[in-house]
């Protein structure tokens, strides 16, 4: 059963998934973070936070984006090393691969974004209870 919401309240919905992109950019100002694959990508790591994880396996995240190119997300995770929000090292098990991680001035910023978008939405969701 599909609830139906009034102009008003679907007009706080568009407000405040205006305010979590502008909370995005004020935590990522870099023109290049402003983009899908920056999001995936970040949001991917911080989800995997507590594990090591493949330069290929962080290039999956950027699928959600619709980058099918190997090369283009290279490019992306490379611009986030750049950028000084994730690292990469060789793995000690296996010298082939190349694991990435989140750096702590992003994991910090992440923290912050996510902190400061939920509340936002919280205050948002009362707004658009009460009519």
């Amino acid at each position: 059963m599909s609830h139906v919401y009034s102009e008003k309240q679907l007009d706080h919905y568009l407000a405040i998934m205006d305010r979590v992109a502008e909370l995005w950019l004020q935590k990522f100002p870099e023109r290049a973070a402003y983009s899908p694959g920056y999001w995936h990508l970040f949001m991917g790591l911080y989800k995997n936070r507590k594990q090591a994880i493949t330069k290929g396996e962080a290039a999956e995240f950027l699928h959600a984006a619709q980058i099918k190119s190997p090369a283009t997300r290279a490019k992306v995770i490379a611009g986030a090393i750049k950028l000084g929000y994730v690292s990469e090292h060789k793995s000690p098990v296996d010298k082939r691969a190349n694991l990435v991680k989140m750096t702590p001035k992003l994991e910090r910023k992440m923290q912050e974004y996510l902190a400061e978008s939920l509340q936002a939405m919280s205050e948002a969701l009362q707004r658009i209870n009460k009519g």
